[in-house]
């Protein structure tokens, strides 16, 4: 058994005795530990084992729309998110049946499903199989296939409101953690004068339709309305290429009817609140004036 650094290699040994099939390998360690690989359909290989007969699984599926091994009834290439989902769970489903009671499984699996509308950003160095033809959330923007369009404000992160550096006996207190999004903690910095999100009430905050602009609501007294615009300039909520545009693009596939009021309350609220507050739920079609073709 070769050595590398101190760790224990199996790369050359087990390369003799090595039994082969059609869809199946299998041999035994210099330790005497007998070791199968078996290559098929994950359901069906794992339906010829007895229940209960495993330790630990360890697995990464393919991810949604992201590869394309060219092999027929392959996971990862559905329609939509919930034919993704059942097909990992009919797997799932022998895994729970194969493994021990006191079993360990180990399921790895991204949430990446996009890039670019579908254009390579790079080399992909480890696989020659990755996707970068028309999928489904290409053709549909994510309407209708069961995920959100493209963040255009970043992933969610948690982060620290009062910056650690300057107050660093905050740095480990849960109160002063928020979820947040990664473009608009990158644009607040070290910035301790915008507004808490913990304490910004309904109604300070406002949406002007149809130049979707956030402004501060009227009636506020003058300091709180300066804060109000000052978080808005610091983090940039009306620039067009991020924030304007998310809001864009939930309220035209709205006023399209692509998705439904409920949907457009369920992943953009404070749209949806203001279209309420601003009786403009029905309206909002004729302001927008989008055209379906």
């Amino acid at each position: 058994m070769a050595e590398h650094g101190g760790i224990p290699s199996l790369s050359d040994e087990p390369k003799e005795g090595v039994v082969t099939g059609p869809n199946a390998w299998y041999g035994r360690t210099s330790q005497g530990i007998d070791w199968h690989v078996y290559l098929g359909n994950a359901s069906q290989v794992l339906a010829a084992f007895n229940d209960k007969s495993f330790h630990c699984v360890v697995t990464s599926p393919p991810y949604y729309n992201l590869r394309d091994y060219n092999v027929e009834g392959q996971i990862g290439v559905e329609e939509t998110v919930q034919e993704y989902v059942n097909a990992i769970a009919e797997v799932m489903d022998q895994v729970y049946r194969v493994l021990k009671q006191d079993g360990v499984l180990f399921l790895n699996i991204g949430d990446t499903y996009y890039s670019g509308k579908g254009e390579a950003q790079g080399k992909d160095r480890k696989s020659k199989k990755r996707r970068f033809g028309l999928r489904p959330v290409d053709k549909s923007g994510g309407v209708g296939i069961g995920i959100r369009p493209k963040n255009d404000t970043g992933a969610d992160t948690v982060e620290h409101f009062l910056p650690k550096d300057r107050h660093p006996q905050q740095a480990y207190e849960w109160i002063n953690y928020r979820l947040v999004c990664a473009t608009l903690n990158s644009r607040k910095k070290t910035h301790e004068d915008i507004l808490d999100p913990f304490h910004i009430k309904n109604g300070w905050f406002t949406i002007d339709f149809p130049s979707l602009f956030i402004k501060p609501a009227k009636g506020l007294n003058e300091d709180l309305a300066q804060r109000i615009q000052l978080t808005i300039d610091i983090l940039r909520l009306n620039d067009e290429s991020t924030c304007w545009q998310s809001r864009e693009r939930y309220i035209k596939v709205y006023c399209l009817r692509q998705i439904t009021f409920d949907h457009l309350l369920s992943e953009a609220p404070f749209i949806a609140f203001e279209l309420i507050r601003q009786n403009l739920v029905e309206s909002i079609r004729e302001i927008m004036a989008y055209s379906s073709i």
